[in-house]
């Protein structure tokens, strides 16, 4: 028995070192891909656009500090409203279950998936005509778009929370708001933390959403970015504004990841919910809370939905009919050409992203050092908006032999990249929870390392592979912020053609802009439903 024992730790260690290896061999691809198309345009438009005349006229701008204050206060504000939103469900999805909570998780998780440009102009179908264009729509918007981020971080966390430690202080005579403020959290703290830090670095960075719904009187960053490289031509200008965002940015990062690996403790036993019948005390409030919530999240994309569908006072599918009939063809826009277009930057993405995402999620699962950097590294396309990598991108490929800033093929390329950090982030697990036994087994019965691999390991990550590539899929359809700076006339996407009809005058072009809208939330919605 102890023999065997030894063989069986000498074949597992050995599946274990052939598969670091390999992976480490085949992680030269996504390393060279990660740096010319990341690392490079990011350093180089970082250390060679900005001079110190342009660094001191930019910051001695008024203009700047009005961007950058309204930057920081609605990406504040936005973070303060997703949380008076967030946190009543998610008390209740972590505590308690009841019928058709699977929905109202659904429902509520959704607008994290979907194109920002489809939220805006979900928001923009709800709001009248006078609050369409303000920090009113943004602000919606963006608590639309996180509510989920709090529901899935702060709701794992809640379900650790032991009921006997609210149950012994409500025994103690404390009131429901001294139980949840003194007792649950202190406990949520560190999760919630991550969870602002998150929300707001989505919100600092905003484009699609600012983009449709800000006007020309609200501007982030991230816009102001976008106005002086490709409207203005400003590329001095922009880059300094991108490196004042990305610093801001780390800085909040530093900030926050300090407080919070003071306040986060261990997660400890997730503990199952309660049956609502059995706190009959709580069902109305529960039940309000578990039907406003859905409806108030709902509510925009079911005027998106009607006001596809209305011309004035009249019911009407003439918005549906212009996306196919050519009527678009006036404003440059073929519907039709666009949507295959965009079907084959997805398809491409998705077989760029996965196989590298899959490398990389394997090699940090199999080296015995330096994982954490590893994910940091693959993490940078978060830290980074797609805006300054897109602007990157345009400036470093803009001289032979790398004139490729016009090429239609780097979409999807800047698309995968994008998704790169999300598909790592679900393949990783996956991969870790392949059972080392299965492989120890197959490799006592004389199974080579590479038969190990398919037999077990792909068979196992079939559906995580899936769900990768359902994922890849649908941020290749919404990708907005890197795309605006490379599409051409002959290679727009579905969220630009959206912006340019919701942007434009006249109800029937902003009327084919909601169906265009719905018709890529739609979309959207069945390819996550694979995921």
């Amino acid at each position: 028995m102890r023999l065997f024992s030894r063989n069986s730790s000498s074949l597992e260690h050995d599946v274990t070192v052939v598969f670091r290896r390999v992976f480490t061999w085949l992680a030269v691809f996504p390393a060279t891909w990660f740096v010319v198309f990341f690392l490079w345009p990011t350093i180089h438009a970082l250390t060679s656009l900005t001079s110190w005349s342009a660094i001191s006229d930019t910051l001695s701008s008024q203009t700047t500090w009005n961007v950058l204050w309204f930057t920081t206060w609605q990406a504040v504000l936005s973070v303060a409203a997703t949380f008076v939103v967030a946190m009543p469900i998610t008390w209740i999805l972590a505590r308690f279950v009841f019928r058709g909570s699977r929905w109202v998780r659904g429902i509520v998780s959704t607008p994290f998936v979907l194109p920002t440009v489809v939220v805006a102009g979900a928001v923009m179908s709800l709001l009248p005509l006078r609050y369409q264009f303000g920090v009113h729509g943004i602000i919606i918007a963006h608590v639309l778009f996180n509510v989920a981020v709090v529901v899935r971080i702060v709701g794992a966390r809640w379900q650790t929370i032991s009921p006997n430690s609210t149950s012994a202080a409500a025994v103690l005579g404390a009131s429901p708001l001294q139980v949840f403020w003194h007792v649950t959290i202190p406990q949520l703290r560190g999760a919630m933390y991550n969870a602002g830090l998150i929300v707001f670095v989505f919100t600092f960075t905003s484009f699609g959403v600012v983009a449709v719904l800000g006007g020309i009187t609200r501007r982030t960053l991230e816009v102001e970015i976008y106005t002086n490289a490709i409207n203005l031509g400003f590329f001095d200008t922009a880059m300094v504004l991108a490196v004042v965002q990305l610093l801001a940015v780390l800085l909040v990062f530093a900030i926050t990841s300090t407080v919070s690996r003071r306040q986060t403790s261990d997660g400890g036993t997730t503990f199952h919910r309660i049956p609502l019948h059995d706190h009959p005390r709580h069902r109305l409030r529960i039940s309000v809370v578990a039907i406003a919530t859905p409806a108030f999240i709902a509510l925009p994309f079911a005027m998106l939905f009607i006001k596809s569908f209305r011309a004035g006072d009249t019911w009407t599918l003439n918005a549906w009919r212009n996306l196919w009939n050519g009527s678009l063809d006036r404003v440059g826009l073929d519907i039709p050409s666009v949507m295959w277009r965009c079907l084959i930057f997805a398809g491409t993405t998705v077989l760029i992203a996965v196989p590298m995402a899959y490398i990389v999620a394997s090699l940090s699962v199999y080296m015995r050092r330096g994982s954490a950097v590893l994910r940091t590294i693959t993490s940078l396309p978060i830290i980074i908006s797609a805006v300054t990598l897109g602007f990157g991108i345009i400036v470093t490929f803009n001289e032979s032999p790398y004139d490729w800033r016009g090429q239609t093929w780097l979409i999807p390329i800047v698309h995968a990249l994008v998704a790169l950090p999300l598909v790592v982030y679900l393949l990783t697990p996956a991969i870790q929870a392949v059972s080392p036994t299965q492989r120890d087994a197959a490799r006592t019965l004389g199974a080579s390392p590479l038969r190990v691999w398919w037999h077990i390991d792909a068979r196992l990550m079939r559906t995580p592979v899936l769900s990768a590539g359902a994922l890849s899929f649908s941020v290749s359809l919404g990708e907005f912020g890197a795309t605006t700076f490379l599409s051409r006339s002959s290679s727009t996407t579905l969220p630009i053609a959206i912006n340019q009809l919701l942007g434009r005058p006249g109800t029937s072009l902003q009327a084919s802009g909601f169906a265009l809208a719905a018709l890529l939330a739609l979309t959207t919605a069945v390819v996550m439903s694979r995921a």
